[in-house]
């Protein structure tokens, strides 16, 4: 099986050039049989399967790199969410490519890996990693009001900290720590207005998609699945938004900035949203 997924991955690759931008985050793969590595995810839609690690690009869903999960593999020195993103970001090596992922992956040591090997990183993170800003102001309990946001540099790292319904912390290795973006907001049910946030963050919410376009084959299969009566029959389905671009093009065609700040002696600078007009662009403090 390994050779076969392996062949997959080096024909998507060979065949399909992503645009520049792509997410990073695991799926499931429907399994109900007897397999010494199936996953049961209580929390997932799909709770019984077979976990993947997914690179799929940002506007179409092509997954340009994926790994099975088949559990532990020895004492990973730098952890299995750095390793994970390390390994499937390894074609790209040296393309500047931009990736985009959630809190389970994003740290300040995996930026800066990344940075090194010229790859672009952008992504939630948790309160509790290492080396993120000590300032009071940036902290989650930091008193803020909606829409407020701070932003801080630390060399080629942008850390944000934005109150919404609740207090969303990003960090990025390429984004400019003085430029902003818009997200849509609800103002009530029926409407919604746009938000001025930092660039990094409006960049996230519009990349850190790709994998979620494949996610509703998951759905689909669950439906023939439950028709077929069982969910022993391991599935490929969800790979199919990759496949078929690959087969055609394989058909038609058989041929294979940086913004930088000094930083303070607390060693990370700081802005913050106005505090009369929250969607303005961050000042110095």
């Amino acid at each position: 099986m390994r050779w076969f997924l392996n062949y997959l991955i080096a024909r998507f690759q060979a065949l399909y050039e992503v645009d520049g931008k792509v997410s990073v985050d695991e799926s499931m793969i429907k399994f109900k049989g007897r397999l010494s590595f199936r996953q049961y995810l209580p929390m997932k839609p799909t709770k019984w399967g077979v976990k993947v690690w997914v690179m799929a690009e940002s506007s179409t869903g092509y997954v340009t790199n994926f790994q099975v999960y088949a559990g532990r593999e020895g004492s990973m020195e730098k952890g299995l969410a750095h390793r994970v993103v390390m390994d499937l970001a390894r074609p790209y090596y040296g393309s500047h490519l931009s990736i985009y992922m959630d809190n389970f992956y994003t740290g300040v040591n995996l930026l800066e890996e990344m940075k090194t090997h010229g790859l672009n990183a952008c992504g939630t993170v948790r309160a509790n990693r290492a080396g993120l800003p000590k300032n009071e102001r940036l902290r989650k309990k930091a008193s803020m009001e909606k829409h407020e946001f701070r932003v801080a540099q630390k060399g080629e790292l942008t850390f944000c900290i934005w109150q919404d319904t609740k207090t969303v912390m990003l960090l990025s290795n390429h984004h400019d720590p003085t430029q902003t973006g818009t997200v849509n907001r609800r103002k009530d049910r029926a409407n919604q207005v746009p938000v001025v946030v930092p660039a990094s963050l409006a960049d996230y919410q519009k990349y850190m998609k790709g994998v979620n376009l494949i996610k509703w084959l998951a759905i689909m299969d669950s439906s023939i699945d439950r028709r077929n009566g069982g969910g022993g029959c391991f599935s490929f389905s969800w790979l199919c938004p990759a496949t078929m671009p690959t087969l055609l093009r394989g058909l038609l065609e058989e041929q294979p900035s940086e913004t930088s700040t000094e930083a303070t002696k607390a060693g990370w600078r700081t802005w913050q949203s106005s505090s009369s007009h929250h969607s303005e662009q961050g000042l110095f403090l």
